[in-house]
């Protein structure tokens, strides 16, 4: 089986990390600028989500999950810890 390497990602991504309070669903909702619809449910266990409907189909997420947005304006969800692992966060330019 061959193996593969993942090739350095260049480019940058806005994000944002999900927690279940009214605030952080503010500035989420801010985030997405109106291009999703956003809403918290419960999971089987009554564990909060957040559900997050678009253009494209929806996409579920569970707290500390990240939200991405993507150069072309795509939205898409990623785990924390692939996040952190994968993505480290870029100094302000002035």
């Amino acid at each position: 089986m061959p193996l593969y390497k993942r090739k350095p990602i260049i480019n940058t991504v806005e994000a944002i990390q999900f927690f279940p309070n009214q605030n952080r669903l503010k500035e989420i909702a801010t985030f997405l600028e109106k291009s999703a619809n956003i809403q918290m449910v419960k999971g089987q266990f009554g564990q909060p989500l957040l559900q997050i409907v678009t253009k494209d189909g929806q996409i579920v997420l569970a707290e500390k999950s990240y939200i991405i947005k993507g150069e072309k304006g795509d939205i898409y969800g990623c785990k924390h810890d692939d996040f952190e692992s994968l993505y480290e966060k870029k100094e302000q330019e002035v």
